[in-house]
């Protein structure tokens, strides 16, 4: 018998926050293979919650603070550096909250084993 697993993502983004992508043309030779990429002004309410993920995050805090489910804040200067398989789930946790982020393959090793915070 084969067991059904659903995991459900949650993305709460409140209408004051801003959102801007970046194009994936131009990217110098060697660039780690990006799957999505974007800078983002943030008001509350916002959360992003991704059970599977199935890609490894890198967000950069830029300004303001968030803050990981497990309680760990994240805030100006700090890069939060995340696993594919493991989940990605944070949320504003001020007034504002900057950042910028990249997805990127899931395949790309480069950033070593576990989520970090520096």
């Amino acid at each position: 018998m084969r067991r059904l697993i659903i995991a459900m993502s949650q993305c709460i983004i409140g209408s004051a926050c801003r959102e801007w992508f970046l194009p994936q043309r131009g990217l110098p030779s060697g660039f780690p293979p990006c799957e999505l990429a974007g800078v983002s002004e943030l008001r509350p309410p916002y959360r992003m919650s991704r059970p599977i993920p199935g890609f490894r995050l890198v967000l950069a805090t830029w300004g303001g603070h968030g803050r990981l489910a497990d309680g760990r804040r994240l805030a100006t200067g700090d890069v939060l550096i995340a696993d594919p398989h493991e989940a990605h789930d944070y949320r504003i946790d001020a007034a504002r909250w900057h950042i910028a982020w990249l997805h990127l393959d899931r395949r790309w090793g480069g950033l070593g084993q576990g989520t970090r915070i520096r």
